[in-house]
């Protein structure tokens, strides 16, 4: 009488063997189906020494009940020597839970060597951690519990040390400018979380006097620049570095509000020296016909802010055509003109975000854009689309005034390149346009 897996073996007080494919307490009986008949039996709780049960694949089990198992096949088998095969077989498939799969094993050890033959940075980090944390839930016993925490422990400490003695060395090269500080907190943001107490002290006082460094180094920048005289190139500079100043170094409100403070003069200043521009509220430059354009569009198409969305305000987006009523139906161009109040970075990927109101739910999706170019502070593009990213049963929703609207809203790729899904954020607010309230009409 072999196991099968699957099988539960009924021991009797007799010394006899039943092979159950499934069992259940029904009252003082035990009800199963027998493995050579196929049909249900009944044997009464009191004649049965014991009830072996298989492990179960994919299922993970305590240490100390996988050890309770095995003492109680033990016992079994020492009062039921007749029975000694069928229940060292049993033994073997618990006992097997006590070891480690050699597989695992490979796998944490291919794990760890992939990190220290990296970056060692964040993203490799937290690969390793995603990939042990995979290897654990495939340790249905257990087995390598110990191991894949002993190593998981160990690239965090490694990484952690590295990644302080990075920030350390980048603060060691002279004043800190206000671009390298941004690429030290992205070094520190995922570090402390992964830091312990003490190391979490260390990277904040590393952080702090970097970020004083920086806002003095960026303050001097912008007063070197100004006193070359005003452009429209140097205004542009010296926006960018307060902005990023405010934005992104700035620690606390003292420092936000001196980098505001000297924004507000510099945008005063600039528009009291560059008589071809008009500088908005928010800083644009608006050449004339920036602002002819700006007034065109004011009859067909609003400036929106959202509330619910966070922005980080760059660009005026502005529509150069009325596409008229734009249907869900229709493919369709619209030529937008973008005026920066900063210099864009070099490596930024921008998008252009396209929002619908639904019935429903909103639907939201973005079109990334070609790379562009500044002509002054402005920039040329277009969208071309036709709602095929659309679900097949999604209706717009209206206003209390019965419209329909579509909003278009520029937008920087702010994911990671490995992300599982792209991230945005909107850099200008949005442009409403009117759309049509169903499909093809």
């Amino acid at each position: 009488m072999r196991a099968v897996r699957g099988d539960v073996l009924l021991v009797t007080r007799e010394g006899a063997g039943i092979w159950a494919r499934s069992v259940r307490r029904d009252g003082d009986s035990v009800a199963y189906i027998d493995r050579e008949s196929g049909g249900e039996k009944r044997i009464p709780q009191a004649g049965l020494d014991g009830i072996v049960y298989p492990v179960q694949r994919g299922k993970q089990y305590a240490a100390e009940d996988v050890e309770k198992k095995i003492e109680t096949i033990r016992k079994l088998m020492g009062r039921h020597q007749a029975l000694t095969r069928p229940l060292n077989e049993m033994l073997q498939q618990w006992e097997a839970l006590t070891r480690p799969l050699p597989e695992l094993d490979t796998a944490v050890k291919a794990v760890s060597e992939a990190f220290d033959a990296g970056a060692r940075d964040a993203r490799a980090y937290r690969k390793a951690c995603i990939d042990l944390d995979m290897l654990a839930y495939k340790d249905v016993n257990g087995s390598c519990a110990g191991k894949i925490r002993a190593e998981k422990e160990r690239i965090r400490r490694d990484y952690v040390a590295v990644n302080i003695a990075r920030l350390q060395q980048m603060a060691g090269r002279g004043a800190t400018t206000p671009e390298s500080f941004v690429a030290m907190k992205r070094i520190a943001g995922p570090l402390e979380d992964a830091a312990q107490e003490t190391d979490r002290a260390g990277i904040s006082a590393i952080m702090s006097a970097a970020r004083q460094d920086a806002m003095a180094s960026g303050f001097r920048q912008v007063d070197a620049l100004s006193a070359q005289g005003i452009s429209l190139n140097s205004y542009l500079r010296c926006s960018s570095l307060l902005l990023l100043l405010k934005d992104e170094v700035a620690g606390g409100a003292a420092e936000k509000a001196e980098a505001e403070k000297r924004l507000v003069a510099l945008r005063a200043h600039a528009a009291s020296r560059l008589a071809d521009y008009f500088f908005s509220g928010e800083g644009f430059p608006l050449a004339k016909e920036d602002r002819e354009a700006a007034e065109r569009a004011a009859r067909f198409s609003a400036r929106v802010t959202f509330k619910s969305r966070p922005l980080e305000e760059r660009a005026m987006l502005i529509p150069l055509a009325s596409p008229g009523n734009i249907s869900l139906g229709a493919h369709f161009r619209i030529p937008f003109r973008a005026v920066f109040n900063s210099i864009p970075a070099t490596n930024c990927v921008y998008g252009l975000t396209i929002l619908i109101p639904g019935a429903r739910i909103a639907h939201e999706h973005t079109r990334r854009l070609p790379c562009f170019s500044l002509s002054g502070a402005r920039a040329d593009f277009e969208l071309e689309e036709d709602f095929s990213s659309l679900p097949a049963d999604f209706e717009p929703g209206a206003d209390r005034q019965g419209r329909c609207w579509v909003y278009a809203v520029l937008s920087r790729l702010v994911s990671e390149p490995d992300a599982p899904q792209e991230e945005w954020l909107d850099v200008s607010r949005g442009c409403q346009l009117p759309l049509s309230g169903g499909r093809g009409y």
